[in-house]
């Protein structure tokens, strides 16, 4: 990697895995930030309208178009686009 100063410039030896483990450690973290704040909200399912909550890597992994996400209802197993029923616990 080159660092650019206004006198000219340096590298700096940083080998690739570093450069690569950093970048997925950052992802890692983002993800799972951002999962555990979405596993506060309790979903409802349309099929069968009961509640339920999902782990956080279900959350962070899982499809959504603005608060809705597109889950597997744990009672009745179906797969579909479910609502926030509440607001942040």
């Amino acid at each position: 990697m080159h660092i650019n100063t206004p006198n000219g410039g340096f590298d700096l030896p940083i080998p690739w895995w570093g450069t690569t483990l950093f970048i997925a450690a950052v992802i890692f973290i983002v993800l799972f930030i951002g999962g555990k704040c979405l596993a506060r909200h309790t979903y409802c399912c349309p099929q069968c309208g009961k509640s339920f909550r999902k782990k956080w890597y279900h959350m962070a992994l899982s499809r959504h178009i603005g608060s809705d996400r597109y889950l597997k209802c744990p009672h009745c197993g179906k797969k579909d686009w479910c609502s926030v029923k509440d607001d942040w616990r």
